[in-house]
């Protein structure tokens, strides 16, 4: 009878660290893969990019109609640096702005600073089609190939954008649209080149 009683107790001890340790890591592997699975159905990372990008060439525009001239330029970078405010691996859209040196006797042009803004995760893929019907692709795999874009400043209206090889060579055409493809989910920019408007569609 004592020796019933021992183990009885024995069994009512509770579960052990060790068994506690795997019971958290099993729930962390699953919610991990739950996540992992959301993010491929939703596409959350292109989504993100294409509204950031969106904001930023709103911007842009804004800045071309109050100021001189402005740019936008969409480009993943692969080497973090930290002075221009570069922390990570991504999309990031640089913009600068010329504008008119008052200070000066002439209507000198003078580019200010570019400033760095992160709008996309490396698990993003963004693929340009123009007008003429040609596609240029922006993602890891092809860091230093870059688009710029900017706006005519008496009608708002989109000027040719400026795309530029990992080699350096450039072309100018007009963009029709935008596709930011992550995971299942591909979510693109519209662009209305006489108005300089556009519009997010998925």
């Amino acid at each position: 009878m004592k020796i019933g009683r021992r183990n009885n107790k024995l069994n009512n001890a509770g579960i052990s660290l060790v068994e506690l340790i795997v019971v958290i890591a099993i729930m962390a592997v699953l919610v991990g893969l739950i996540g992992f699975s959301l993010s491929l159905l939703t596409g959350s990372h292109a989504r993100e990019c294409a509204q950031k990008v969106s904001a930023e060439m709103d911007s842009t525009k804004t800045g071309c109609m109050s100021r001189f001239e402005e740019y936008m330029e969409l480009k993943y970078i692969d080497t973090p640096d930290i002075n221009k405010g570069i922390d990570r691996k991504g999309f990031y859209t640089v913009r600068t702005v010329k504008t008119i040196n008052k200070q000066a006797q002439s209507a000198d042009i003078i580019n200010s600073d570019p400033v760095y803004k992160y709008v996309g995760s490396s698990k993003v893929k963004v693929e340009i089609t123009t007008d003429s019907g040609s596609t240029y692709t922006l993602d890891k795999d092809n860091a230093g190939q870059s688009v710029v874009i900017t706006y005519d400043r008496s009608s708002g209206a989109y000027k040719k954008a400026t795309f530029t090889s990992a080699s350096g060579v450039s072309t100018e055409d007009y963009i029709s649209q935008m596709q930011f493809k992550s995971g299942l989910r591909t979510y693109t920019i519209k662009f209305i080149t006489d108005t300089g408007k556009h519009s997010i569609e998925n």
